[in-house]
């Protein structure tokens, strides 16, 4: 088993078979992922805005995103380009993170590009009240 030390802290990572599954988080996911206390935990977000699988509801053109400079949140047309950071459930509850996208893409190039994501996990972390933290 893979081990990761984060704050003088040491953390097993769990091997996964599967490699697809992968989605865009929740906008709760995406700014539970922001939150100050999990930034200490989750590295690997760029400065810019991620995409949300979250639709605008007002607006049929709009999602929700959340920018990782900031933690401003609001929504924008479906065409921009922002970065992705896919997750996948797990059984136990807990969600499994993806690397960054290092590119961006438009909302629906971005679900694209979630659904057809082969990749191992980069982490998997567990909701503690308004933050993730790595378990």
């Amino acid at each position: 088993m893979k081990t990761i030390i984060i704050d003088n802290k040491e953390y097993t990572l769990t091997p996964v078979t599967k490699k697809g599954g992968w989605r865009l988080p929740t906008i709760a996911e995406l700014t539970a992922m922001y939150n100050k206390e999990t930034r200490e935990h989750i590295k690997g977000f760029s400065s810019y805005y991620y995409w949300s699988s979250t639709p605008y509801t007002s607006d049929n053109t709009d999602a929700w995103f959340v920018s990782f400079y900031d933690g401003y949140v609001s929504n924008y047309d479906t065409d921009g380009n922002y970065f992705v950071r896919c997750v996948r459930d797990t059984k136990d509850g807990s969600l499994e993170l993806a690397a960054d996208s290092e590119s961006t893409f438009t909302y629906d190039a971005a679900l694209t590009y979630a659904a057809r994501l082969e990749a191992e996990p980069e982490l998997t972390v567990k909701l503690n009240g308004f933050y993730y933290e790595v378990i």
